[in-house]
């Protein structure tokens, strides 16, 4: 008997199955869109967290573990957990994380709408450039809050849509000339990267990510823009009560 997905679910296996295939080469594919410009992003936001000396910092759609080993190596006190559906990706996370001896830092492969945590076990959550996979926001979001305790933490560093016609136009080229060309080049995967690569350009607006939100259970809400606006830092607390 044939299983039928919705929309939802055939969604989340084609994200899946398209990251489990690109997996090692998907810090250079961000490079690449990004002009290198990810890796400042990411700097960034991570000063930013490890300012506020968290004690338990979850990494949600952590891939290759980028965003987690950084913050477990600012934060030597703090419990770092990286959580990704991509077992290819956890596995060079876990390879990553072997490499530089942390102690404080583990990985989980899992769907995020559903994690094994228990409620109010963290004290901060990452999203670094997950959004685009996502095929429920709302649940996603409800996930993210039952896991924050009261008064918790929430980071969402992910792409934006810059106002300005000029980084209009850089990104795009990063997004369908460069990433697809460079996959071709270097992994035989030309038509993969394209595809990774608008995926992640199609990401909620600033006004749709402060409602959403605002809608799930968050406030102080505030949407910082980084790079003229090609990416954006959202940050916002779980609501006391």
């Amino acid at each position: 008997m044939a299983i039928i997905l919705s929309p939802k679910q055939r969604k989340a296996k084609k994200v899946h199955d398209l990251y489990q295939n690109v997996c090692r080469d998907h810090d250079a594919m961000k490079d690449i869109s990004s002009f290198g410009l990810v890796r400042v992003w990411r700097k960034n936001v991570e000063q930013e967290i490890s300012a506020n000396r968290f004690g338990h910092i979850l990494d949600v759609c952590c891939g290759t573990g980028a965003m987690t080993l950084a913050l477990a190596t600012n934060n030597p006190a703090a419990e770092v957990v990286g959580v990704d559906f991509s077992g290819n990706m956890i596995t060079i996370a876990n390879h990553h994380a072997a490499e530089k001896a942390l102690g404080n830092v583990e990985f989980f492969c899992e769907d995020a709408n559903e994690l094994h945590f228990p409620d109010g076990y963290f004290d901060c959550v990452v999203v670094s450039f997950g959004l685009s996979g996502i095929p429920d926001y709302d649940k996603f979001l409800r996930e993210m809050n039952r896991v924050l305790i009261p008064g918790g933490s929430i980071f969402i560093l992910d792409y934006a849509n810059p106002e300005d016609d000029r980084l209009k136009v850089l990104l795009s080229a990063g997004r369908s000339v460069m990433m697809p060309a460079a996959g071709l080049l270097l992994a035989g995967k030309g038509k993969d990267f394209l595809k990774v690569s608008l995926m992640e350009g199609d990401v909620p607006s600033s006004k749709k990510v402060c409602t959403m939100l605002q809608k799930n259970g968050f406030e102080h809400i505030g949407a910082r823009p980084i790079t003229g606006g090609m990416a954006a830092c959202y940050r916002a607390q779980k609501i006391y009560g």
